[in-house]
């Protein structure tokens, strides 16, 4: 007999070092917390930027106008910035002539 079954693990997300320990006992689905051994620094980073990356993938899907707004005051402030760089360099070259 083959139980299929689906289990939301964002409590190991937060606490990494618990694991779940899963038994069947006929109808009924038992679930065990166990503790695990900690995890390392590099573990825990990773865990973290895969979080943060879904964050965000969730954020910019949901507000798209917010986002189309943010870049586009990127790149005028970067712009803006090329222009000031680009005329200092030039007025430089005309007072050496």
């Amino acid at each position: 007999m083959a139980v299929h079954f689906a289990v939301d693990f964002g409590l190991f997300i937060v606490y990494p070092n618990l694991v779940p320990s899963i038994s069947l006992l006929g109808t009924k689905c038992k679930i065990k917390i166990r503790r695990r051994a900690t995890l390392n620094q590099a573990e825990i980073d990773e865990m973290a930027r895969q979080e943060r990356n879904r964050y965000f993938r969730e954020y910019r899907a949901r507000n798209p106008e917010k986002v189309k707004e943010a870049n586009r005051r990127y790149w005028a402030k970067r712009a803006a910035k090329l222009r000031a760089v680009k005329e200092v360099s030039n007025h430089a070259e005309n007072a050496d002539n």
